[in-house]
């Protein structure tokens, strides 16, 4: 999923966006390389993810329904990103290749 809702990203204590945050349990698992190394990204989520087989789907969702996402589901990866950052930016596009 992604969010970009910078009071949130406060709330969750994220310092500069973009962050990419794995939840886990609904424990935060917070991302803290280079977003834009791929090959990087996809070790750090293979390395926290459990077993499962969901599919990979990023949509954007409110902070209610963030808090929803993360109570109920076991393995869940958000994006925090600012709208009006171009670092955020490019890593969003990137992403949702």
């Amino acid at each position: 999923v992604k969010i970009s809702d910078e009071k949130l990203a406060d709330e969750y204590n994220l310092g500069e966006l973009p962050k990419l945050v794995y939840y886990r349990h609904q424990i935060p698992i917070i991302y803290e390389n280079e977003l834009t190394r791929e090959e990087d990204v996809l070790e750090w989520l293979v390395q926290n993810k459990s077993t499962g087989d969901e599919d990979d789907v990023i949509e954007d969702v409110t902070s209610k329904t963030l808090g929803t996402l993360i109570g109920s589901i076991d393995n869940l990866v958000v994006l925090f990103y600012d709208n009006d950052d171009e670092d955020s930016m490019q890593v969003l596009e990137e992403l949702e290749k």
